[in-house]
Protein backbone atom coordinates (compact mmCIF):
# COMPACT_ATOMS: atom_id res chain seq x y z
CA UNK A 1 0.00 0.00 0.00
CA UNK A 2 1.39 3.00 -1.11
CA UNK A 3 -0.77 6.09 0.11
CA UNK A 4 0.05 8.51 2.67
CA UNK A 5 -2.42 9.14 5.83
CA UNK A 6 -4.40 12.25 6.37
CA UNK A 7 -6.63 13.05 8.82
CA UNK A 8 -9.62 15.79 8.63
CA UNK A 9 -8.51 17.26 12.18
CA UNK A 10 -5.76 17.52 14.44
CA UNK A 11 -6.30 17.35 18.43
CA UNK A 12 -4.71 20.78 19.89
CA UNK A 13 -3.15 21.19 23.77
CA UNK A 14 -6.97 23.15 24.34
CA UNK A 15 -8.93 20.16 23.31
CA UNK A 16 -7.23 17.94 25.39
CA UNK A 17 -7.54 19.86 28.33
CA UNK A 18 -10.92 19.85 27.83
CA UNK A 19 -11.34 16.65 28.31
CA UNK A 20 -9.28 16.66 31.36
CA UNK A 21 -11.79 19.50 32.79
CA UNK A 22 -14.55 17.32 32.07
CA UNK A 23 -13.03 14.25 34.53
CA UNK A 24 -11.92 16.13 36.86
CA UNK A 25 -14.57 15.01 39.25
CA UNK A 26 -12.10 12.19 39.45
CA UNK A 27 -9.86 13.44 41.09
CA UNK A 28 -11.88 14.08 43.85
CA UNK A 29 -12.94 10.13 43.95
CA UNK A 30 -9.05 9.27 43.90
CA UNK A 31 -8.35 11.20 47.25
CA UNK A 32 -11.12 9.66 48.75
CA UNK A 33 -10.00 6.32 49.06
CA UNK A 34 -12.63 4.77 46.41
CA UNK A 35 -10.87 1.08 44.80
CA UNK A 36 -7.00 0.75 45.14
CA UNK A 37 -4.78 3.07 44.40
CA UNK A 38 -1.40 1.31 41.88
CA UNK A 39 0.27 4.51 40.74
CA UNK A 40 2.79 2.25 41.50
CA UNK A 41 2.53 -0.97 41.65
CA UNK A 42 4.22 -1.73 38.40
CA UNK A 43 2.81 -5.23 37.16
CA UNK A 44 4.63 -7.47 34.32
CA UNK A 45 1.92 -9.21 31.63
CA UNK A 46 2.91 -11.67 29.91
CA UNK A 47 1.71 -12.34 25.96
CA UNK A 48 2.12 -15.30 23.77
CA UNK A 49 0.88 -14.20 20.42
CA UNK A 50 0.65 -16.46 17.68
CA UNK A 51 1.85 -14.93 14.01
CA UNK A 52 0.83 -16.50 10.72
CA UNK A 53 4.13 -17.15 8.19
CA UNK A 54 6.12 -16.03 11.09
CA UNK A 55 10.12 -16.59 10.52
CA UNK A 56 11.70 -19.67 11.83
CA UNK A 57 14.02 -18.04 13.71
CA UNK A 58 11.73 -15.70 15.50
CA UNK A 59 9.60 -18.45 17.06
CA UNK A 60 9.68 -17.85 20.67
CA UNK A 61 11.13 -13.82 20.15
CA UNK A 62 10.13 -12.00 22.97
CA UNK A 63 9.46 -8.17 22.44
CA UNK A 64 9.13 -6.00 25.70
CA UNK A 65 6.98 -2.78 25.33
CA UNK A 66 6.76 -0.01 27.76
CA UNK A 67 4.66 3.01 26.94
CA UNK A 68 3.58 5.81 28.40
CA UNK A 69 6.10 6.75 31.03
CA UNK A 70 4.79 10.45 31.44
CA UNK A 71 8.20 11.13 33.35
CA UNK A 72 7.06 14.50 35.70
CA UNK A 73 7.15 15.35 39.14
CA UNK A 74 4.53 13.60 39.60
CA UNK A 75 5.99 10.13 38.95
CA UNK A 76 9.09 9.01 40.86
CA UNK A 77 12.40 8.03 39.29
CA UNK A 78 12.22 4.58 41.14
CA UNK A 79 9.05 3.58 39.09
CA UNK A 80 11.18 3.99 35.98
CA UNK A 81 14.12 2.48 36.86
CA UNK A 82 11.95 -0.64 38.61
CA UNK A 83 10.14 -0.74 34.52
CA UNK A 84 13.71 -0.68 33.02
CA UNK A 85 15.03 -3.55 35.87
CA UNK A 86 11.62 -5.47 34.89
CA UNK A 87 12.30 -5.46 31.47
CA UNK A 88 15.93 -6.96 31.89
CA UNK A 89 15.24 -9.29 33.77
CA UNK A 90 12.84 -10.88 30.83
CA UNK A 91 16.09 -10.84 28.47
CA UNK A 92 14.04 -9.54 25.55
CA UNK A 93 15.37 -9.85 22.08
CA UNK A 94 14.24 -6.39 20.81
CA UNK A 95 12.52 -3.39 23.07
CA UNK A 96 10.01 -0.91 21.56
CA UNK A 97 9.09 2.36 23.05
CA UNK A 98 5.14 3.41 22.52
CA UNK A 99 5.91 7.55 23.20
CA UNK A 100 4.37 9.72 25.51
CA UNK A 101 7.90 9.64 27.66
CA UNK A 102 7.02 12.76 29.62
CA UNK A 103 4.49 15.25 31.14
CA UNK A 104 4.48 19.17 31.78
CA UNK A 105 1.24 19.42 33.56
CA UNK A 106 -0.03 22.98 32.78
CA UNK A 107 -4.00 23.40 33.90
CA UNK A 108 -5.89 23.07 36.79
CA UNK A 109 -7.41 19.08 37.03
CA UNK A 110 -4.12 17.88 38.42
CA UNK A 111 -2.91 21.34 41.04
CA UNK A 112 -3.63 20.45 44.45
CA UNK A 113 -4.94 16.78 43.77
CA UNK A 114 -1.91 14.96 45.12
CA UNK A 115 1.16 15.83 46.36
CA UNK A 116 4.85 15.75 44.20
CA UNK A 117 6.10 12.24 43.87
CA UNK A 118 9.51 13.75 42.25
CA UNK A 119 10.66 16.66 44.77
CA UNK A 120 13.87 16.66 42.22
CA UNK A 121 12.28 17.36 38.97
CA UNK A 122 9.57 19.70 40.73
CA UNK A 123 12.40 21.75 41.85
CA UNK A 124 14.18 22.22 38.75
CA UNK A 125 13.25 25.62 37.02
CA UNK A 126 10.54 26.01 34.55
CA UNK A 127 12.58 27.16 31.52
CA UNK A 128 14.54 24.12 31.91
CA UNK A 129 12.06 21.32 32.59
CA UNK A 130 11.69 19.72 30.04
CA UNK A 131 14.73 18.94 28.86
CA UNK A 132 15.02 18.14 32.48
CA UNK A 133 12.67 15.34 31.76
CA UNK A 134 13.94 14.15 28.56
CA UNK A 135 17.20 14.29 29.83
CA UNK A 136 16.54 12.12 33.05
CA UNK A 137 14.22 9.78 30.94
CA UNK A 138 16.81 9.16 28.28
CA UNK A 139 19.71 8.65 31.00
CA UNK A 140 17.43 6.06 32.74
CA UNK A 141 16.30 4.19 29.45
CA UNK A 142 20.18 3.60 28.43
CA UNK A 143 20.25 1.07 30.77
CA UNK A 144 17.69 -0.94 28.90
CA UNK A 145 19.04 -4.42 27.16
CA UNK A 146 18.01 -5.83 24.08
CA UNK A 147 20.39 -8.20 21.70
CA UNK A 148 18.45 -6.11 18.46
CA UNK A 149 17.63 -3.05 19.16
CA UNK A 150 15.51 -0.69 21.16
CA UNK A 151 13.31 1.68 19.01
CA UNK A 152 10.02 3.90 19.91
CA UNK A 153 7.69 6.40 18.36
CA UNK A 154 6.36 9.63 19.36
CA UNK A 155 3.07 10.55 21.39
CA UNK A 156 1.01 13.22 21.40
CA UNK A 157 2.91 15.02 24.76
CA UNK A 158 6.41 14.62 22.44
CA UNK A 159 4.78 16.06 19.66
CA UNK A 160 3.46 19.22 21.60
CA UNK A 161 6.31 19.66 23.98
CA UNK A 162 9.66 19.04 21.75
CA UNK A 163 9.55 16.26 19.44
CA UNK A 164 12.93 17.39 17.76
CA UNK A 165 14.55 17.03 21.41
CA UNK A 166 12.98 13.60 22.16
CA UNK A 167 14.38 12.37 18.93
CA UNK A 168 17.78 13.61 19.76
CA UNK A 169 18.05 12.47 23.37
CA UNK A 170 17.09 9.75 22.65
CA UNK A 171 19.30 8.76 20.01
CA UNK A 172 22.47 10.00 21.97
CA UNK A 173 20.99 7.01 24.84
CA UNK A 174 20.56 4.34 22.27
CA UNK A 175 17.35 4.59 20.98
CA UNK A 176 15.87 5.27 17.83
CA UNK A 177 13.17 7.14 17.24
CA UNK A 178 10.73 5.93 14.29
CA UNK A 179 8.57 8.95 12.48
CA UNK A 180 7.12 6.70 9.29
CA UNK A 181 9.78 4.70 8.85
CA UNK A 182 10.67 0.95 8.75
CA UNK A 183 13.42 -0.53 10.38
CA UNK A 184 14.55 -4.15 9.33
CA UNK A 185 15.56 -6.72 12.32
CA UNK A 186 17.44 -9.52 11.34
CA UNK A 187 17.85 -12.31 13.74
CA UNK A 188 19.58 -15.56 13.15
CA UNK A 189 19.17 -15.13 9.13
CA UNK A 190 15.56 -14.69 9.21
CA UNK A 191 14.01 -10.52 9.09
CA UNK A 192 11.13 -9.17 10.45
CA UNK A 193 10.11 -5.19 9.60
CA UNK A 194 9.05 -2.98 12.13
CA UNK A 195 7.24 0.02 11.07
CA UNK A 196 6.74 3.01 13.13
CA UNK A 197 3.98 5.76 12.60
CA UNK A 198 3.75 9.28 14.08
CA UNK A 199 1.23 10.49 16.04
CA UNK A 200 -2.28 9.87 15.22
CA UNK A 201 -3.54 13.44 16.66
CA UNK A 202 -0.65 15.88 16.51
CA UNK A 203 2.18 14.65 13.56
CA UNK A 204 1.50 13.39 10.17
CA UNK A 205 0.82 9.60 10.32
CA UNK A 206 1.61 7.58 6.82
CA UNK A 207 0.95 4.06 5.91
CA UNK A 208 3.93 1.84 4.77
CA UNK A 209 4.75 2.24 1.57
CA UNK A 210 6.08 -0.79 -1.22
CA UNK A 211 5.32 -3.62 0.45
CA UNK A 212 5.97 -5.95 -1.91
CA UNK A 213 7.34 -8.56 -0.20
CA UNK A 214 4.51 -11.20 0.26
CA UNK A 215 3.68 -12.91 4.02
CA UNK A 216 6.59 -10.76 5.57
CA UNK A 217 6.00 -10.21 9.10
CA UNK A 218 5.46 -6.60 10.22
CA UNK A 219 4.97 -4.68 13.54
CA UNK A 220 3.20 -1.25 13.73
CA UNK A 221 4.00 0.46 16.26
CA UNK A 222 1.79 3.26 16.89
CA UNK A 223 1.15 5.41 19.97
CA UNK A 224 -2.54 5.81 19.47
CA UNK A 225 -4.95 2.95 18.59
CA UNK A 226 -6.78 5.20 16.69
CA UNK A 227 -4.70 5.40 13.96
CA UNK A 228 -4.17 0.84 13.47
CA UNK A 229 -8.71 1.36 14.23
CA UNK A 230 -8.30 3.95 10.93
CA UNK A 231 -6.27 2.52 8.93
CA UNK A 232 -8.34 -1.03 9.10
CA UNK A 233 -11.20 0.75 8.18
CA UNK A 234 -9.12 2.44 5.51
CA UNK A 235 -8.54 -1.07 4.10
CA UNK A 236 -4.89 -1.69 5.71
CA UNK A 237 -4.35 -4.73 7.40
CA UNK A 238 -1.09 -5.74 5.99
CA UNK A 239 0.60 -6.15 9.41
CA UNK A 240 0.77 -9.11 12.19
CA UNK A 241 1.17 -7.23 14.74
CA UNK A 242 0.03 -3.97 16.31
CA UNK A 243 1.49 -2.43 19.30
CA UNK A 244 0.01 0.43 21.02
CA UNK A 245 -0.54 2.69 24.44
CA UNK A 246 -2.49 5.85 24.85
CA UNK A 247 -4.99 4.96 26.43
CA UNK A 248 -3.35 4.43 29.87
CA UNK A 249 -5.81 1.14 29.70
CA UNK A 250 -8.32 4.14 31.68
CA UNK A 251 -5.69 4.69 34.73
CA UNK A 252 -8.88 5.10 36.58
CA UNK A 253 -11.17 2.56 36.81
CA UNK A 254 -13.68 2.59 39.38
CA UNK A 255 -15.53 0.06 41.99
CA UNK A 256 -18.76 -1.71 39.54
CA UNK A 257 -18.07 1.35 36.94
CA UNK A 258 -15.21 0.86 35.39
CA UNK A 259 -13.09 3.30 33.52
CA UNK A 260 -15.21 6.43 32.64
CA UNK A 261 -12.50 7.57 29.83
CA UNK A 262 -10.14 5.69 27.66
CA UNK A 263 -9.32 9.06 25.75
CA UNK A 264 -10.15 7.18 22.21
CA UNK A 265 -12.66 6.84 19.35
CA UNK A 266 -12.43 3.51 19.05
CA UNK A 267 -12.58 1.46 22.04
CA UNK A 268 -12.74 -1.72 20.50
CA UNK A 269 -8.56 -1.50 20.97
CA UNK A 270 -8.45 0.11 24.34
CA UNK A 271 -6.93 -2.19 26.49
CA UNK A 272 -4.69 -5.70 25.82
CA UNK A 273 -4.69 -8.06 23.44
CA UNK A 274 -7.04 -8.33 20.16
CA UNK A 275 -7.07 -11.20 18.20
CA UNK A 276 -8.28 -10.93 14.79
CA UNK A 277 -8.01 -12.81 11.69
CA UNK A 278 -4.32 -12.55 10.00
CA UNK A 279 -3.44 -9.72 12.44
CA UNK A 280 -3.11 -9.07 16.06
CA UNK A 281 -3.22 -6.00 18.31
CA UNK A 282 -1.99 -4.98 22.11
CA UNK A 283 -2.94 -2.23 23.51
CA UNK A 284 -0.69 -1.09 26.78
CA UNK A 285 -1.80 0.48 30.13
CA UNK A 286 1.63 1.99 29.66
CA UNK A 287 4.00 3.24 33.03
CA UNK A 288 2.88 6.64 34.02
CA UNK A 289 -0.16 9.33 34.58
CA UNK A 290 -1.57 12.63 33.03
CA UNK A 291 -4.34 14.70 34.28
CA UNK A 292 -4.84 13.37 37.16
CA UNK A 293 -1.86 12.29 38.72
CA UNK A 294 -2.82 8.50 40.00
CA UNK A 295 -4.16 5.25 39.30
CA UNK A 296 -7.04 3.35 40.56
CA UNK A 297 -7.31 -0.87 40.06
CA UNK A 298 -5.19 -0.45 36.75
CA UNK A 299 -1.66 -0.94 37.77
CA UNK A 300 1.21 0.45 35.16
CA UNK A 301 3.04 -2.53 33.03
CA UNK A 302 5.65 -3.62 31.26
CA UNK A 303 4.58 -6.18 28.32
CA UNK A 304 6.54 -8.73 27.28
CA UNK A 305 5.45 -10.55 24.10
CA UNK A 306 6.25 -13.85 23.07
CA UNK A 307 6.26 -14.76 19.30
CA UNK A 308 4.96 -18.29 18.68
CA UNK A 309 4.42 -19.89 14.92
CA UNK A 310 0.49 -19.96 14.28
Amino acid sequence: MTNNYKKATRVSRRDFCLYSLSSAFLAALATTGIGSETTEQITLTKQTIKIKNLPPAFNNYKIAFLTDLHFSAYLPHALIERAVEITNQQEPNLILLGGDYIWLPDHPPVFGVLPYRNTVIEAVPASKKLEALYSETGSMLKYLKASDGIFGVLGNHDRWEGAKLCTNIFSENGIKILVNESEEIVHRGDALMIYGSDDFWTGTPSLPMNLTQENQTRILLSHNPDFVADSIKKGFSDFSLALCGHTHGGQIKLPLVGAPFYNVKNREFREGLVEKRGYNVYTSRGIGVVEIPVRINCPPEVALINLTAA
